[in-house]
């Protein structure tokens, strides 16, 4: 059976996520969370997690920031806090947070998402022989590759179907540093900025926070007319990205995949119509269709 998952956008809005389709939902911590939707506290961390599993729904933490020697300690911390807590799923990309996590025997538990690293079904399959729950597949590879890795993997490979893609991550204040030299009020802490390429009409999210500054794409990834084909290839797993989104949004999204994956909606007519619907988000197939490595003519 397929599962949707979709990051918590506000924690208010669990109970319409969960009625819109999400089957799992990623909640942030401050410090432990790389781009959080929003932070929560251990508190409120307990309450959503009960929350979700009174709806029989996963809970998952998202663990994705890249942790210091000096951190090891809060970061084994907090996640066995989380695990105590009866999280089902702990997102990683620093190595350390498997290593802990097999320390403490709940490997199985941990989602492998490095972005854009897995791109073959030799990688994948190396970090699914971890004993781990399962692999993120790369957003910028093409869906001919995508289907090739869920035909020639044993294990849960994950896909992104929707959302902003991340570009690019640095741990340098670029935005902070960029106001300073222009002598303008710095307002890198801001959701509202972008960066436009001189040859390209794209406007590409950025923002900066604690731990550095990321760059979105410029479009908005939407798989409504592939996300069929990934299942028959062998993926069950799908997340959607909300960043830029609002409740209201997400939750429509969630209820078309899943109309979609239940051939109640053609996904090709709902591609055209969120192009209309949404112009702000520059709705595409991403690199679904066109690979990052084409090579120019002369």
């Amino acid at each position: 059976m397929s599962l949707i998952t979709i990051d918590c956008i506000e924690l208010n809005a669990i109970e319409k996520l969960i009625h819109a389709g999400a089957k799992r939902l990623i909640f942030s911590l401050s410090f432990v969370s790389a781009r959080p939707c929003c932070c929560l506290d251990l508190p409120q961390l307990r309450e959503a997690i009960d929350l979700v599993h009174k709806y029989d729904c996963e809970a998952a933490i998202n663990f994705t920031r890249f942790f210091m020697e000096e951190e090891l300690n809060v970061c084994e911390k907090m996640l066995l806090e989380c695990h105590r807590m009866n999280a089902d799923i702990f997102y990683f990309t620093d190595m350390c947070v498997l290593q802990l996590a097999q320390l403490h025997g709940f490997a199985d538990k941990c989602i492998y998402d490095p972005q854009t690293l897995i791109t073959n079904a030799s990688d994948a399959q190396f970090y699914l022989d971890e004993g781990i729950h399962g692999v993120t597949v790369s957003n910028q590879i093409t869906l001919e590759e995508i289907c090739e890795i869920g035909k020639n993997t044993k294990g849960n490979c994950e896909v992104m179907i929707h959302g902003r893609m991340l570009m690019m991550h640095s741990k340098r204040r670029l935005l902070s540093s960029y106001f300073e030299f222009v002598h303008m009020e710095n307002k890198a802490d801001s959701k509202d900025l972008y960066l436009m390429e001189e040859n390209r009409e794209e406007r590409m999210p950025i923002y900066e926070d604690d731990q550095g500054t990321h760059v979105y794409s410029g479009t908005t990834l939407c798989s409504f007319q592939e996300i069929n084909q990934m299942k028959e290839c062998g993926i069950q797993e799908f997340r959607i990205s909300p960043v830029h989104m609002s409740v209201e949004e997400a939750c429509q999204i969630l209820c078309d995949y899943q109309d979609v994956l239940a051939h109640k909606k053609d996904g090709s007519r709902l591609f055209e119509e969120y192009k209309e619907k949404y112009p702000q988000q520059n709705i595409s197939t991403g690199f679904l269709h066109r690979a990052t490595s084409l090579v120019k003519e002369s």
